[in-house]
């Protein structure tokens, strides 16, 4: 055996039978993917010229997991798009040039391969990974991504046009065991030392007998129908070039396509702006509260919870779940224990999908304690209450637990929208009173929303950021406010809907529209599922309406002493048959036509309406930044992804064009009012960002 360094880049070591090896040296690490690339094509291509060469497998570089991918500079790289061509250019050029020496090029995977690792493991014909701990795929494509290297056009080449659209858009990460189940990692082995055997047997392995198996074809037809966002740019390119695929394009064509369409998505508004919101907005929130839990004077150990509702239940579940102990208490133990079932339910779900051993279970039910005691509660270190959206329940209930509760213990509301201020008046400690607005189903909705009252003190605060890191939520900070900011912007979206619906709109055009803007669900079905009077109820709360939300008001109320409540009477914007299960909507008997553009400003509404709200929150301090309304209308309130938010939302239309669009909408009501200082900015063609950084200054 030779060994020999090329470039400072590469240990290249030659074995018997012709094979030779290539393993990354850690200068590397510093070089872009497509260098990295190209630099071990440039090798493999000098050796595969020699005859006696037959294999040569290279050892990826070597993730780790503490290192954050850097899209910053993968935009800027994409920005660069005459180095970037001109850099796939060669790797293409290279890679036919290999391909056309019809020898084994495998790649080796250590750990992770994720992103352009895992496009760097396509370009080879056989893929083997060493042990049986990390993950395969492209999380990227979360963000409209478009995968880098050609891997589209090389996914089609090795297993079909379905299967490579499926994982170039899911965003899906694979362990390895699945990843072999479905073909995309074609061997694994325990160690470095079994290599050799593992490699001399698939060189010895005729042609077709390294075709997919057909356990490999049946577990691929059981994955679950793809599920795609068609307003990503990634998924967008994809589906050109599966076109032009099917159009019998040349592969070689079809590459290049490729690497202009990557260069476009990569830049695009739209992939910044979900970078910027769902990976740079949601780790920086995280950062920020684990940095004041490791600082924080009070230990949280202990939570109680009030109310063992689905809210209640929720919360306690993942209390226990991050290791607290919790007391869930009602009014009396049957309903406590009742609540405490849902994390006996949840749990069990993930141990039947091997995602929580049993023991772990075991040990999450036994944190979690029920009572119908209010005494109970005095040791906890947080208290949440999470009972009826009702400010007379609420506030009877707050001034019997705070008065036997320490000055130092934090007492949190989960409501939508009634006033903390007003809440921590029946407190004995209003200082110590907080809003976390928690959103359902607890389990799974990431976010929470953090409500400052006027008496709310830092510790306070502190303590609950501290609880929201502990739980694993991503928090948003905002005052105190009708509605504060996820329920306001939300109902402006729901009133604008029955606007529409008012003025003569079908209700099946108003869904419409609010599915082709990328809502993932449409007003009028929003209104059934929470029911009408609440609606009704989180209006009540609002010290003053605006006509149309008088109007809708109305409406609502008409409905409602019609019987149509929603999906809880089986009857509402929708018909149900008697067992609960949604039909069509209820529409006129003659419902209007209505032309590409009027559609087109349908939808717009939709979008401008919860964006221009937001403005007026950003505006008046009820939040204080961008990025902390974009997070919170993504995460919140599901304000359609491909914007990356209700402020990205509007520097891509252009600032300008939104206050005209708002302008022409003035007369379907007040809502539509444009603050005088979003005027000031549109003349200054202002934007919320620049790239990656906010341009807001609230001085």
């Amino acid at each position: 055996m030779s060994t020999s360094i090329y470039h400072k880049l590469f240990t290249v070591s030659q074995h018997d039978h012709g094979v030779l090896e290539i393993t990354f040296e850690p200068d590397a690490k510093t070089m872009s993917p497509a260098h990295q690339v190209l630099a071990l094509l440039t090798v493999a291509d000098e050796w595969f010229g020699q005859e006696d060469i037959r294999a040569i497998y290279y050892h990826l570089p070597q993730l780790e997991s503490t290192i954050q991918p850097d899209y910053i500079s993968l935009v800027k790289s994409a920005k660069k798009e005459k180095d970037l061509s001109e850099n796939l250019r060669q790797i293409q050029t290279l890679m036919e040039k290999i391909r056309g020496y019809r020898k084994a090029l495998i790649a080796v995977l250590h750990g992770d391969c994720v992103g352009d690792n895992f496009a760097f493991a396509l370009l080879a014909d056989y893929r083997i990974t060493i042990g049986s701990e990390g993950f395969v795929g492209f999380p990227e494509t979360a963000f409209g991504l478009l995968p880098g290297l050609g891997s589209f056009s090389r996914m089609v080449q090795l297993w079909g046009e379905d299967f490579a659209f499926r994982l170039a858009t899911q965003a899906l990460l694979y362990n390895r065991r699945d990843a072999l189940s479905i073909g995309i990692i074609d061997q694994e082995v325990e160690g470095i030392g079994d290599l050799s055997s593992s490699m001399s047997a698939y060189l010895h392995t005729p042609e077709a007998q390294q075709e997919l198996s057909s356990d490999v074809k049946k577990n691929r037809e059981l994955l679950p129908p793809s599920r795609i966002n068609a307003h990503f740019p990634g998924v967008i390119a994809c589906q050109k070039l599966l076109t032009k695929y099917k159009a019998g394009t040349d592969i070689n064509v079809l590459i290049k396509e490729e690497h202009h369409l990557y260069v476009q998505v990569a830049t695009s508004d739209q992939v910044v702006a979900m970078i910027r919101t769902n990976y740079y907005g949601i780790n920086g929130a995280k950062q920020q509260i684990q940095e004041i839990s490791e600082t924080n004077a009070r230990d949280i150990g202990q939570i109680g919870v009030i109310g063992a509702g689905m809210m209640g239940s929720g919360i306690a579940y993942e209390g226990a779940r991050a290791g607290l102990q919790v007391t869930l208490l009602d009014t009396d133990l049957s309903k406590a224990n009742h609540g405490k079932n849902y994390a006996q339910k949840v749990s069990d779900k993930l141990v039947s999908q091997d995602k929580m051993p049993s023991n772990e279970q075991v040990n999450l039910l036994k944190r979690i304690t029920t009572s119908a005691n209010f005494t109970d509660l005095y040791t906890a270190d947080i208290v949440i209450e999470a009972v009826f959206e009702d400010m007379n329940l609420k506030t009877a209930l707050i001034a019997e637990v705070s008065s036997n509760l320490g000055k130092s213990t934090a007492f949190a509301s989960n409501t939508t929208s009634l006033p903390i201020g007003q809440l921590a008046q029946a407190s004995q400690n209003p200082s110590s009173f907080i809003g976390l607005h928690f959103f359902s189903p607890v389990d799974r909705m990431p976010l929470v929303e953090v409500i400052i009252g006027p008496d709310t003190d830092e510790a306070t605060k502190d303590t609950a950021l501290q609880c929201v890191h502990l739980l694993g939520k991503i928090p948003i900070v905002v005052q105190d406010g009708p509605g504060f900011f996820t329920s306001r912007i939300f109902f402006n979206y729901l009133l604008e809907g029955i606007t529409m619906v008012l003025e003569g709109v079908s209700p099946s055009v108003v869904e419409l529209v609010a599915r082709k803007a990328g809502f993932p669900v449409g007003p009028l079905l929003v209104l059934d599922e929470i029911s009408l009077p609440l609606m009704l109820h989180v209006y009540d709360q609002f010290p003053t309406l605006h006509d149309a939300q008088y109007a809708a008001y109305a409406y609502l109320e008409q409905m409602i002493a019609e019987g149509r409540i929603g999906r809880k009477a089986n009857a509402g914007f929708y018909q149900y048959d008697e067992h609960g299960k949604r039909g069509n909507l209820n529409e006129p008997l003659n419902p209007k036509d209505y032309t590409d553009q009027e559609i087109q400003d349908l939808g717009k509404r939709l979008l401008h309406v919860v964006a221009l709200d937001a403005f007026r929150c950003l505006s008046s301090g009820i939040i204080a930044q961008p990025i902390d309304g974009d997070l919170g209308s993504v995460l919140g309130i599901g304000y359609v992804p491909h914007t990356g938010g209700v402020f990205a939302h509007i520097d891509q239309v252009g600032i300008a064009t939104f206050v005209g669009d708002c302008e022409r909408f003035a007369s379907h009501g007040a809502q539509w009012e444009i603050p005088p200082q979003l005027r000031d900015l549109s003349a200054q063609n202002f934007a919320f960002y620049d790239g990656f950084q906010s341009n807001w200054n609230p001085s």
